[in-house]
């Protein structure tokens, strides 16, 4: 068993190979729209109600594929089930608050003046989370942080309670302690955002590793006190806890069949 998957009796773990052997053959590329009018089947025969919803809550170390994974899930929901869904990335409210190129001391969680500043950007992206999971019908919201510690996921459960959306909620982990897809995808992906744009590659490389480390020193993995989620481990093993309701699920299997195809998320 991979490190970070002690399961418990609710638990499942889904090998990528015995997924794709088991959905091969239901792949349908057009995509699925809900009929319209008053001779419409009803959401309820397909195992939804015009009202529901659902938050996605990622948590992951940086260098983990939380916002590909994300853009795929979004992506899927659209385009099969004709779902609205929308990211709101804390990083891009960082950069628009704070500033794009911090140092690694930015992350220290020791360092109050930044993580004032690193909350308020989580709280303006929480904000617009609930506002638009406020609007009428059907659709999906994705809070993609590193949500690294379990105070901030209770607190976005409680922030999330208080505002009376009545959305069904999940997390969504993904580990990664693979060193050599570790050191790929910060290479390809991390180094050309706009955090090191026009730094020197190695230099990059060497900070946002040491931007990693200040997550590492406080971070706590999803058990089963976190309630529903799903976890991936390595882009190989897949660990799901507690999972119910139309919209998990569709979630959850597509979020499954995205590594069955023997390709990595970088």
């Amino acid at each position: 068993m991979p490190p970070h998957t002690n399961m418990t009796p609710n638990e499942t773990s889904l090998d990528a190979s015995a997924l794709r052997e088991r959905r091969q053959s239901q792949y349908n590329p057009l995509p699925h729209r809900l009929a319209e009018g008053e001779n419409a089947t009803p959401l309820e025969v397909v195992g939804a109600s015009a009202s529901d919803k659902l938050v996605i809550m990622m948590v992951g170390l940086p260098a983990t594929g939380k916002t590909h994974i994300a853009r795929r899930i979004c992506r899927f929901i659209s385009f099969f089930h004709d779902i609205p869904s929308q990211i709101f990335n804390v990083g891009d409210y960082r950069r628009k608050i704070c500033g794009a190129k911090m140092p690694a001391s930015f992350y220290d969680p020791k360092n109050e003046e930044a993580l004032e500043q690193r909350t308020m950007a989580c709280n303006a992206a929480l904000s617009d989370l609930i506002d638009y999971m406020k609007q009428d019908g059907v659709r999906i919201g994705v809070f993609d942080a590193t949500n690294s510690s379990r105070e901030r996921r209770n607190h976005l459960c409680k922030a999330l309670e208080e505002a009376g959306i009545g959305a069904k909620k999940m997390f969504l982990e993904s580990i990664c302690d693979d060193d050599k897809l570790l050191e790929e995808n910060i290479r390809k992906v991390k180094v050309s955002t706009p955090d090191y744009k026009g730094e020197d590659p190695d230099k990059a490389v060497a900070d946002f590793k040491e931007r990693r480390a200040q997550y590492m020193s406080y971070y706590e993995t999803l058990d089963s006190s976190d309630g529903s989620y799903i976890k991936i481990v390595n882009c190989r093993t897949f660990v799901v806890n507690a999972i119910r309701g139309y919209l998990p699920l569709k979630v959850s299997y597509s979020y499954c069949d995205f590594y069955c195809v023997g390709k990595y998320w970088m």
